[in-house]
């Protein structure tokens, strides 16, 4: 076989060959943009408290259509998950991401608060209290183990707040105070009365 019969052979076997290239790449593509959600994974920092649990992000990530084999990957808004889960008043920050794996990831901390207020009107009006003094509702899932503060009326300054969590937080890490008090109550006039765990005495 002449060289030139050859050339001409190796350009006709080259021009077959690109249809199938094109179709492989343009089939790789499409299956990509095709990908869906395989798994979802949450990683909470602070797990030992109980506010928050991977099953309720799950369903939190579910109420936004991410569904398992069904949601395509390139469709998700990972900003506004973010921000969904974010608005959880248990979550102190949370990221969301998506894996190579093609897996959305879920990495959060839980809200650590300090002191719960209980107002002695309803039982319906308890909150926790964060260092800085930000107000954190009760939950059904999970009871923090803190100081318990009872007050007769609302608490309505920030800064009161705050300063109540560091008197809480002084009892707490005082070793004789921390045996002796059971309980911090809060009067109309702003005057505190600890009640102690040993005898009637207040």
């Amino acid at each position: 076989m002449s060289i030139k019969t050859r050339n001409i052979l190796r350009n006709i076997g080259f021009l077959l060959s690109i249809p199938v290239l094109v179709g492989a790449f343009v089939f790789a593509v499409s299956k990509d943009k095709g990908s869906v959600v395989r798994a979802i994974e949450v990683e909470i920092s602070n797990a030992n408290l109980g506010f928050v649990t991977s099953k309720n992000i799950e369903r939190s990530l579910m109420d936004e259509n991410v569904i398992l084999g069904y949601s395509e990957i390139e469709k998700l808004n990972v900003s506004a998950l973010e921000e969904k889960i974010n608005s959880n008043p248990w979550v102190e920050h949370a990221e969301v991401f998506v894996s190579s794996s093609q897996s959305v990831q879920v990495k959060l901390t839980q809200v650590i608060p300090k002191l719960r207020v209980q107002r002695t009107d309803s039982t319906a009006n308890g909150y926790y209290l964060t260092d800085a003094g930000e107000m954190i509702p009760l939950s059904r899932n999970y009871a923090a183990d803190l100081p318990i503060l009872t007050t007769e009326r609302a608490i309505t300054t920030a800064e009161q707040r705050k300063e109540l969590v560091d008197f809480a937080q002084f009892i707490e890490q005082d070793t004789f105070w921390h045996a002796t008090i059971s309980q911090i109550n809060l009067d109309k006039n702003n005057d505190i009365e600890l009640v102690s765990l040993i005898g009637d005495a207040n």
